[in-house]
């Protein structure tokens, strides 16, 4: 299946619209640090982007690690707000959380 998509990133959000009605917007939670205990599947991307667009395609995902150097994406089933004892530090990772907005279908 072919997803038609347009990805805009402003001031750490990136925003993921997909034809199948679902969409999302992401920001930047903690650079040097990665949500751990809540992963729920890992994938090797090539960009940041690329990893967005994973978590938003998945309902269950909530945040995603990303990291730089070795362009590893993992999608999480967790916030670090719920779980700040999770978020540990690790250099070259981001943190990003899904933001609840909606954006209807035109």
């Amino acid at each position: 299946m072919t997803l038609k998509r347009a990805v805009y990133s402003l001031n750490f959000v990136v925003m993921c619209f997909y034809v199948e009605k679902r969409s999302a917007s992401f920001r930047l939670v903690h650079s040097g640090a990665a949500l751990h205990g809540h992963v729920m599947d890992t994938f090797a991307t090539n960009s940041n982007t690329v990893c967005s667009l994973y978590c938003a395609r998945d309902l269950n995902c909530k945040s995603y690690n990303y990291d730089k150097e070795e362009g590893n994406c993992e999608l999480n089933d967790g916030l670090s707000a719920k779980n700040a004892q999770g978020l540990v530090p690790s250099e070259n990772v981001d943190y990003y959380e899904k933001l609840d907005l909606y954006y209807p279908r035109l």
